[in-house]
């Protein structure tokens, strides 16, 4: 190869050179928290095209060679995916990118951890628990201070504590103990319904008022809305009376 021919190739590799130089442009920005707008750091930054990338700092500033057209992806931990493709037109050298990040939100399923599976088992682990030489166990006056849970309301059912207090301990957080309150508390609202029911019902309202259509008589009764408290408090005579004045107040024009 003569002179000649070496000076041509060392041209044209300079040429392409400075072509590839001119095409790619420094993009820089500063990605930010979409809530509150505060910068965001360690977001990873990366080119599409070559796999290549950087991060924000602790500023959440970001410097990154990019050529036209290509399109970057910013990820990180605790944020939505974004990506953003860099048109000719939108790249000018110097220019300074804010980018958003909205943050990612995922709602997990409650769950429900419990260290032994019965009850046997919590009482085991209690009773053969190892305490300290020096662990002096404090006198407590269980009676007085399950008399003031129970005038705070702190405690539902005194009786639960009265057996032993593991019994009220296991009653009181283990899953098996909250299903015995909520069941507790159906019955009680059961028989709450059922003492309700015996005073006002269909049939005394049908017996009082002649209604004899169910759904007009479904109705009425919504219509009235008598007070839990009313219809288990008041008297029968003025029960029925407040049944009849409702009446006369449900078929007024």
């Amino acid at each position: 190869m003569n002179l000649k021919n070496i000076f041509l190739v060392i041209l044209f590799i300079c040429c392409a050179f400075i072509a590839n130089a001119q095409e790619k442009s420094v993009l820089s920005g500063q990605v930010v928290d979409g809530e509150s707008l505060r910068p965001i750091s360690y977001i990873h930054i990366i080119l599409e095209s070559t796999g290549r990338g950087t991060a924000t700092d602790e500023n959440g500033r970001f410097n990154i060679m990019i050529n036209p057209s290509d399109t970057l992806k910013f990820s990180g931990v605790g944020y939505v995916t974004r990506y953003i493709c860099f048109e000719d037109s939108s790249l000018h050298e110097g220019h300074f990118y804010p980018v958003i990040l909205e943050p990612s939100i995922e709602m997990l399923d409650e769950v429900d951890i419990f260290p032994f599976r019965t009850y046997a088992q919590f009482k085991s682990a209690v009773i053969q628990a190892e305490l300290p030489d020096e662990f002096v166990m404090p006198e407590l006056d269980l009676e007085h201070i399950i008399g003031e849970a129970v005038a705070h309301n702190r405690i539902e059912n005194p009786t639960m504590f009265s057996a032993s207090p593991i019994s009220y301990l296991y009653n009181r957080f283990s899953k098996e103990g909250k299903e015995k309150r909520e069941y507790a508390r159906l019955l009680a609202a059961d028989h709450l319904k059922e003492k309700i029911e015996k005073r006002y019902n269909k049939e005394i309202v049908m017996a009082l008022t002649g209604i004899d259509d169910n759904q007009v008589l479904e109705e009425f009764m919504e219509f009235c809305q008598f007070p839990t408290d009313f219809i288990l408090n008041v008297s029968e005579y003025d029960l029925l009376l407040a049944i009849n004045e409702c009446y006369k107040s449900f078929i007024a024009p």
